[in-house]
């Protein structure tokens, strides 16, 4: 072979590389490395592209069988990086206006705004914990609605509750109370 002919093959080869579609083959989440199976090559462990990586961080592992991108510079694999994740038949678009931001989770869960309406929907399938480490604040324009099975509000209570019977101040909340313990 002629160092012409090599040098075209060799160029050819990495502009090949430089982008291939492929899947995820193996994950090592302590590592947050994946390797991807693209035709007959299985890459080294390769880092995945991710929002935030530096003060502030996002965390969304790519999981094995998914579709992936593998972007290589220079048209070397081993220098690669991989973008998650690519829809495909058996995981399609979960969506389809351009006004809503969706995800969903396996066990049914699912978070979805839509800019349009103004709207927002949690599903949590299990328990939900909000912690807060400042003042918390709810303000709404519309009535407020709390469905639920038992509970119960630890600490001191303030407010203007009105006896939905009487439109008279609830005898059990006070604005004037203060806490003393």
């Amino acid at each position: 072979m002629s160092e012409i002919d090599y040098r075209l093959a060799e160029l050819e080869r990495r502009l090949n590389s430089l982008l291939r579609l492929g899947s995820v083959a193996e994950a090592d989440y302590g590592a947050a490395r994946v390797r991807v199976e693209s035709g007959e090559l299985l890459t080294a462990w390769l880092p995945w592209l991710t929002a935030r990586a530096s003060n502030d961080r996002s965390w969304w592992a790519p999981e094995v069988g998914e579709q992936v991108l593998l972007l290589s510079p220079c048209g070397d694999p081993a220098q690669g990086v991989v973008l998650p994740a690519v829809y495909q038949s058996a995981h399609p678009a979960n969506g389809a206006r351009q006004t809503v931001a969706r995800i969903d989770f396996a066990d049914g869960g699912f978070c979805e705004y839509d800019r349009e309406s103004g709207a927002m929907t949690i599903n949590v399938v299990g328990n939900a914990d909000v912690t807060v480490g400042g003042k918390t604040t709810l303000v709404s324009a519309g009535t407020v609605e709390i469905d639920g099975g038992s509970g119960e509000i630890l600490g001191a209570v303030q407010g203007h509750c009105l006896c939905m019977f009487t439109g008279k101040r609830h005898a059990h909340i006070s604005p004037t109370v203060t806490e003393s313990f």
